[in-house]
């Protein structure tokens, strides 16, 4: 990858301080995410698997939800903006989900710089959430 190709050359580069990885807020208006908003296939599949991983049966999601989800892969994000009688247990998981996927992807930026450069310093600035 290319965080790897760039640890691997400079990581004993006397200028070298450490590693910064910086995400914007890309929206125009407040709580507008457009990029991350995650509405996308492949976020939503990723969606339901957790939500699968989290609740086990649509029974518990559905009490959670207080939804009626008839399959797995009937699970969609809620709506954004949410509307007023969107259940606030889905909305939180969702959140929930989008923080713990975010995470992920910072883990695996810190696991390709790790590779080649143990000591480095990796710092990261989120405007996202």
């Amino acid at each position: 990858s290319f965080l790897e190709a760039m640890a691997q050359r400079y990581r004993n580069h006397p200028a070298l301080q450490g590693y910064s990885f910086f995400f914007e807020f890309a929206g125009n208006l407040p709580g507008s995410f457009n990029w991350n908003d995650g509405y996308d296939t492949f976020t939503t599949h990723d969606f339901q698997q957790w939500s699968r991983e989290k609740y086990g049966t649509l029974e518990k999601l559905n009490a959670a939800w207080e939804m009626k989800i008839p399959s797995w892969d009937a699970i969609v994000p809620p709506p954004n903006p949410p509307l007023a009688d969107t259940s606030l247990a889905w909305r939180l998981d969702w959140w929930k989900f989008r923080v713990d996927y975010f995470n992920h992807f910072l883990i695996e930026l810190a696991e390709s710089v790790r590779k080649y450069d143990a000591k480095g310093v990796i710092l990261y600035d989120s405007q996202i959430f």
